[in-house]
């Protein structure tokens, strides 16, 4: 016996209307991370890279890929709870842009130190810039949401 039901034409109509809106509402603007995800986001990352490039070890490579783990537990738990994250296509590029390239362009510069002061320095110094552009990104965000007025 089939479970399928034969729709009305209103009935087809509504819910084609309620996934149109709820398809707008989606594409319209990324979700607002949580307060916390910011800190989270920077701390992990400056600890697992500055533990994977700066130092060796049996422990200090147990502790990066804990932090690494950390790192990725708390993307799926900002994701689980805010929606979708990502930058959708109608952002500007140079919004886009500017949330993506900045904590790269930190963490290159970082390494810049290691010139001078050999790879663990160049490991912390762009663990620590790259760390505060993922934050200071995240935080960025979450202020243009909010005085938007999407959140």
């Amino acid at each position: 016996m089939s479970d399928v039901r034969n729709w009305t034409a209103g009935e087809a109509a509504a819910a084609l209307r309620t996934a149109e809106d709820a398809r707008a509402a989606a594409g319209a603007a990324p979700q607002r991370t949580p307060a916390w995800f910011g800190p989270v986001q920077g701390v992990l990352f400056a600890a697992a890279t500055a533990l994977f490039f700066g130092f060796t070890g049996a422990a200090t490579v147990g502790a990066a890929v804990l932090a690494a783990a950390a790192f990725v537990a708390a993307h799926v738990v900002a994701v689980r709870s805010g929606g979708v994250i990502a930058w959708p296509a109608s952002a500007p590029l140079r919004v886009r842009l500017l949330s993506q390239a900045a904590p790269l362009a930190a963490y290159g510069v970082g390494w810049l130190a290691a010139l001078p002061a050999g790879r663990t320095a160049g490991a912390v110094a762009s663990a620590v810039l790259g760390g505060v552009a993922l934050w200071a990104v995240s935080v960025w965000r979450n202020a243009a949401f909010r005085d938007r007025g999407k959140v």
